[in-house]
């Protein structure tokens, strides 16, 4: 019980520095396409995307795709944007942004709701057999989010969530953590964005033009 008050502690406190040696970075999660990796907790998968959040590393904002899952029996379990945390190389741990936020980059949203349809996450048969709810976190009219307050058993949702850019960077093993009541962990995925990549390809776009 005490390491999930410590949890919850840190998921209130944005901003918070928890590491700062990069030589304790941790491996990632396990990578199941590019910019894609998957971690889970007890009955709670979750899967983050960061191949767009390489691309907008230089905006205010990074978009990160997320697809999570509540499998088997048990309890519905709460889902909202407060519920993740993003906790960068340097251990610096940043809250979503929020609708309000988002709703002054009408231009980034309408970004991702275009790259979700050409560049959707790799999820395979990942979630084969269970039950999408639908979820939108960030309306473009900037009014209250459409999703299901809840996911009960063997269903899943896919969204983005915006995160304000790290002021070390992308560089290193982030961290996105989800927890909420009736879990006894919180679920961590250890992922890497691309960004060396995506720099790479900016730069032979740039020639060739």
């Amino acid at each position: 019980m005490k390491r999930i008050a410590a949890v919850t502690l840190l998921l209130m406190l944005p901003g918070l520095t928890i590491a700062d040696d990069p030589a304790n970075q941790p491996e990632t999660s396990k990578n199941i396409g590019y910019g894609a990796y998957q971690d889970s907790s007890g009955r709670v998968e979750l899967v983050v995307g960061a191949q767009a959040a390489a691309i907008s590393q230089h905006e205010q904002y990074i978009p990160l795709q997320v697809a999570l899952a509540v499998r088997g029996k048990g309890p519905e379990l709460e889902v909202s944007m407060s519920r993740f945390a993003l906790i960068d190389a340097s251990g610096n741990i940043l809250g979503p942004a929020t609708v309000e936020q988002m709703a002054k980059q009408a231009g980034l949203i309408q970004y991702m709701t275009e790259y979700r349809k050409t560049s959707p996450l790799p999820l395979g048969n990942q979630f084969s057999g269970q039950r999408e709810i639908v979820s939108n976190f960030y309306p473009l009219d900037g009014g209250k989010f459409y999703v299901e307050e809840h996911l009960g058993h063997d269903t899943y949702l896919r969204d983005v969530i915006f995160f304000p850019t790290p002021e070390p960077g992308l560089a290193g093993v982030m961290t996105l953590q989800f927890l909420t009541p009736g879990m006894d962990e919180p679920v961590e995925v250890r992922f890497e964005a691309p960004v060396k990549q995506t720099e790479k390809a900016a730069k032979k776009k740039t020639k060739k033009d």
